[in-house]
């Protein structure tokens, strides 16, 4: 005699995400290198090891999914690129800084674009704004580098121009605070991060998408 499977948190979800593997696969960007299979194991890894986000409305999961698909990111793949994130029951997409300078960099313009995170122990930081625009890092090499005190992003264009943005940590921790998931997700376990995804922010507007 047959026993039934035990239903686990998130099948339902699951079982919808499968159902539109094909929708997903025309999300997707053409050419890129992920595939609809790739990106619904993706997914289904997420949903099977949050419990939370296996709770959440699947209107809202799914939506966020091809949200996410149709920039070609796979959330919570563990490379900082974008999340799902449960917000009670609604599952809403945050991308990552690591996603944000991805997408950047497709626009084919951009010969380089990274952000940093400046410690109390850092040797040297100064920047100054104006006609001639300067900034200067050199971290420590100590291990005992002290708190994050500032987050910079910075873009080289292929046109020789360059942009860069400065956010002191009381500017950083304002935008934290404001965050529904300041408590808890990224902003709790991946501070700097999260830091170096709001200098990417401020400085997106000068950035050809």
């Amino acid at each position: 005699m047959s026993r039934a499977v035990a239903s686990r948190p998130g099948d339902a979800l699951v079982q919808a995400l499968q159902g539109m593997t094909g929708e997903v696969g025309k999300s997707l960007p053409t050419g890129g290198s992920i595939t609809a299979k790739t990106f619904v194991r993706g997914v289904i890894t997420a949903v099977r090891e949050n419990p939370k986000l296996a709770q959440c409305d699947k209107t809202s999961f799914l939506l966020a999914c091809l949200q996410s698909a149709r920039l070609g990111l796979v959330p919570n793949d563990g490379l900082g690129k974008a999340w799902l994130i449960p917000y009670g029951r609604q599952a809403q997409l945050q991308l990552g800084y690591q996603g944000m300078l991805e997408l950047a960099r497709r626009s084919g313009e951009i010969s380089m674009v990274y952000a940093a995170v400046v410690h109390e122990a850092d040797e040297v930081f100064d920047y100054e704004l104006g006609l001639e625009p300067l900034l200067k890092h050199k971290p420590t090499t100590s291990p005992d580098k002290g708190e994050i005190t500032h987050t910079y992003a910075v873009c080289h264009l292929k046109d020789g121009g360059r942009q860069f943005v400065v956010l002191g940590r009381a500017e950083i921790d304002k935008v934290r605070n404001n965050a529904k998931s300041k408590g808890s997700g990224p902003w709790a376990t991946h501070y700097d991060a999260m830091a170096m995804k709001t200098a990417i922010r401020r400085l997106a507007k000068w950035l050809p998408m």
